[in-house]
């Protein structure tokens, strides 16, 4: 998935529906491409099937079993409304692809990286303490308009 976010591996709108690519799927292709990484006969009620494709699918099913295994995700797939299975998927496999490009980090080492790319907010020309007391005299204006509305 390397940075898109595109659905290239993924069973797409097949996935919300329970069909798809794959043999596991009825699809008539082989195998998905979990089973086939896992080297197993794919049945027709393959959790896998409709999200990873018979090409593709076997190298982003590879990242998930490296870091999640491959029951892990089945168990996790299986708790997941249908509908919402494909983000799941996809969010699983680029989380294992940031794992193995970075194992202590993962995609927040991404996180941080882009936040570094957003500009900060203009920085005012005051100190901290200039800050604080700016921010103290605001209060005590609004204290101020608050008691004279009230005792009007």
């Amino acid at each position: 998935m390397s940075g898109s976010n595109s659905s290239a591996g993924f069973g797409g709108a097949a996935g919300a529906n329970g069909g798809g690519s794959g043999g596991g799927a009825g699809g008539g292709s082989g195998p998905c491409g979990a089973c086939k990484f896992l080297r197993r006969k794919c049945v027709s009620g393959c959790i896998f099937a409709p999200y990873f494709d018979s090409e593709q699918g076997a190298a982003h099913f590879a990242a998930v079993h490296k870091v999640f295994g491959a029951s892990n995700a089945s168990k996790l797939l299986l708790h997941i409304p249908a509908h919402k299975r494909l983000d799941a998927v996809v969010t699983i496999c680029y989380e294992a692809q940031a794992r193995l490009r970075d194992p202590v980090y993962g995609c927040v080492a991404h996180i941080f990286a882009l936040q570094q790319q957003v500009p900060s907010p203009r920085r005012q020309s005051f100190t901290p303490m200039e800050n604080c007391t700016l921010s103290v005299r605001r209060t005590e204006v609004s204290v101020l308009r608050i008691c004279r509305l009230n005792f009007s």
